[in-house]
């Protein structure tokens, strides 16, 4: 009786020890942003393209995501959670233009401690900027999500 009270009591706090453990999904890479990356275009060949000094403000937020950041090739972004536009005010030395997303918000429910990631899927051809210092932005892979991809290359 005594080993059968020993095994019934080793189960029970077995199952309370995994019943307790965290949710490895709450530790992963939760932050979603999209990546944008420098190009030029000169004699036919695609270089990166190093910007010396940037500054970008998310449009609709109090978010200074780069402040006269320098030498820089590559931004992150966060998009809109509630929202289905962002907007971007990107400063390039002295030169400003304006970026404009559309993109779909998907939850995707971790559990019930984690709540919901938020990724987004970009429009590619809702997508609007000026043209003062860049001279074109092309979409190269629209799922915004933890994985780091290049989501824009934006030429000058």
């Amino acid at each position: 009786m005594n080993k059968l009270l020993s095994i019934a009591l080793f189960l029970l706090l077995a199952v309370a020890y995994i019943a307790c453990t965290n949710d490895n999904s709450c530790h992963e890479n939760r932050y979603v942003v999209m990546t944008s990356n420098f190009y030029t275009i000169k004699n036919d060949t695609t270089k990166t393209f190093t910007v010396d000094s940037i500054w970008v403000k998310g449009l609709g937020n109090d978010s200074l995501l780069y402040s006269n950041s320098k030498s820089v090739t590559s931004i992150s972004m966060p998009l809109q959670k509630m929202n289905d536009t962002s907007r971007f005010v990107i400063r390039f030395n002295t030169i400003y233009d304006t970026l404009t997303v559309i993109h779909a918000n998907i939850q995707k429910y971790l559990s019930l401690e984690c709540g919901c990631l938020v990724t987004h899927k970009l429009d590619s051809t809702k997508l609007s900027y000026t043209q003062h210092k860049v001279k074109r932005i092309k979409v190269k892979y629209d799922n915004v999500s933890t994985t780091k991809r290049e989501n824009l290359q934006i030429y000058f």
